[in-house]
């Protein structure tokens, strides 16, 4: 999107959620610290993807305003954009969101299956330690950290 920062800031309030959204990361990525008053009214925003974009576009800034709950009912939703948005949004931070998932761990099986499930999307030392330390008496937890922790594993024996 090659708007400029006044269309991009004018677009955080259209009427489309897919033009906010866009708005927002893009606000984000361009570091464009004037549009942070905005970007954080968004951040609860009653539609989950234009939430979870500006909660984004507020940490490309700086601002950690990121809702993991509201992540959580994003993945948990029925409306597969909403699931994808919040993937990506998760995938895209990367290793600093692995410390927001510590808590969902230690929930009921669904939450710690979800948690385990973004761990695996996002990789790196610190998911591994995580994932490596998991317990749970669920079967299926404990399968899904066998499954990640060997998936890992043949990941770095294939790498030459």
């Amino acid at each position: 999107m090659a708007s400029s920062r006044t269309t991009l800031m004018q677009s955080l309030a259209s009427n489309n959620r897919y033009q906010r959204a866009t708005a927002a990361i893009e606000l984000g990525k361009r570091r464009i610290r004037q549009a942070l008053p905005e970007l954080r009214r968004l951040t609860t925003d009653s539609d989950d993807i234009v939430a979870i974009a500006a909660m984004y576009a507020c940490w490309e800034l700086g601002e950690d305003l990121i809702s993991i709950e509201r992540i959580v009912a994003a993945l948990e939703s029925d409306s597969e954009e909403d699931v994808q948005q919040a993937v990506e949004t998760v995938g895209a931070i990367g290793e600093p969101f692995v410390a927001k998932l510590a808590p969902l761990l230690m929930q009921s099986p669904d939450r710690a299956r979800l948690a385990l499930k973004l761990l695996d999307e996002i990789g790196g030392p610190e998911a591994r330690r995580l994932v490596q330390f998991m317990r749970s008496d669920d079967p299926d937890v404990a399968a899904l950290v066998r499954e990640i922790l060997d998936d890992w594993e043949d990941a770095a024996d294939a790498v030459p």
